[in-house]
């Protein structure tokens, strides 16, 4: 067992975890297979002048979780074999929305019986951002990241380790190879989403975009829907609150943010204007209420329960992989 159990005092990662650790991996590298003795107390005490409290801690959870258990004059023994691995796994998004709610139930139908989800959220709190990480580091055994649009915030993740880690939704365009994820391509999901719709937007005499936000994937939604424009001779506009403009018959908008949504609703509504004929309306990111408010409205959406399916395979199947993950433009009759 000295090639498998290792005790690092200079590591932030608590003594126990770091059992919790040592074991999970030899299963996963099989050295440590069904049926396996493992270490006495009595060993981590002599060999690393460990308390019995820290060891019994470790095997407790790991007994909670079904990968060791205990018998008398057996000791204890590995429980389970590597493909029925029970994951902890810390999920930290920015915030709550209906289309991360989806995203989560993904997750944990994808999971199953295999392990549970702990979520958190940074609400684009820096500090708040490291003060969850540093406090997760050591504790479970696959973090899934929805990074700040801060390369420079990349480096508090340093402290995870690496096999351990993967990124969601943002920091493709942004984050090292080295890390794993699965990634939104916002601008060139937002072009080809374009596309798809070409010949119902060019029925318009000018496109505008609505955001008043300078984060990375927002801009990259920007870039898309600006490519769109040039290729397709169409006038673009990108403006950052739906009341800089008067609506008129004619014009189309492309709308990131709910309220601003709302607002322009209203608006056209106030008008007399008829949606999808007069004005033409996409949002980004489908809900349910989008399939009927204002009569539909069409969306540029990724795929969230696929994106939820494809980073708990990833973690499940120990994978290095970056995943694009597909999106599409799906038509209602606001366009």
């Amino acid at each position: 067992m000295d090639e498998i159990i290792h005790i690092d005092k200079a590591s932030v990662t608590p003594r126990y975890q770091q059992i919790i650790n040592a074991v999970l991996q030899g299963i996963q590298a099989n050295q440590l297979k069904k049926g396996d003795k493992i270490p006495s107390l009595n060993y981590y005490k002599q060999k690393f002048q460990l308390s019995q409290d820290t060891v019994l801690t470790a095997y407790n959870e790991l007994k909670a979780r079904g990968i060791i258990a205990s018998a008398v004059g057996k000791g204890y023994y590995i429980a389970s074999n590597g493909s029925s691995i029970i994951h902890k796994i810390f999920v930290l998004f920015d915030n709550l929305t209906a289309y991360k709610e989806t995203l989560y139930n993904a997750m944990k139908d994808a999971l199953g019986k295999k392990g549970t989800l702990d979520i958190f959220f940074h609400h684009a709190n820096k500090e708040l951002f490291q003060k969850l990480v540093e406090e997760a580091a050591g504790k479970y055994t696959a973090y899934v990241i929805m990074p700040l649009e801060n390369k420079s915030q990349l480096k508090c993740l340093n402290q995870l380790p690496e096999k351990q880690l993967f990124l969601l939704d943002r920091g493709r365009s942004f984050s090292s190879e080295k890390y794993t994820g699965v990634f939104q391509n916002f601008a060139a999901d937002t072009y080809q989403a374009l596309e798809q719709g070409s010949e119902l937007i060019k029925k318009y005499n000018q496109l505008f975009i609505v955001t008043n936000d300078h984060r990375h994937h927002l801009q990259e939604i920007v870039s898309g829907c600006h490519s769109f424009c040039q290729h397709n001779r169409l006038k673009f506009n990108h403006i950052k609150n739906i009341e800089e403009v008067i609506v008129k018959a004619g014009d189309a908008f492309l709308v990131i943010n709910d309220r601003g949504l709302v607002s322009l609703v209203e608006q056209i509504e106030k008008l007399g204007l008829t949606i999808g004929s007069q004005v033409g309306i996409i949002s980004y990111n489908d809900t349910p209420l989008k399939q009927i408010a204002a009569g539909g409205i069409t969306t540029i959406s990724t795929d969230f329960v696929a994106m939820g399916k494809n980073i708990t395979d990833l973690i499940l199947n120990r994978q290095k992989s970056r995943i694009d993950n597909p999106a599409q433009l799906i038509i209602r009759n606001s366009l």
